[in-house]
């Protein structure tokens, strides 16, 4: 039982890391997006999330 427990610890650890570094990627690209168009931050956070879903593939 405990091993199981520590192996969910270690899955939520590795998921929460995950999150992590794709929110940093995300901000940096809206930074980009937003010196480039110049636009702001939620404009270009609105286009990421545009695009992202207009080429999803599920």
């Amino acid at each position: 039982m405990q091993e199981r427990a520590v192996h969910r610890g270690e899955v939520l650890t590795e998921q929460l890391e995950t999150a992590l570094h794709s929110r940093v990627l995300i901000e940096q690209a809206e930074g980009v997006l937003a010196q480039a168009g110049t636009v702001d931050m939620d404009q270009a956070f609105q286009t990421l999330r545009s695009y992202a879903r207009s080429s999803s593939s599920g």
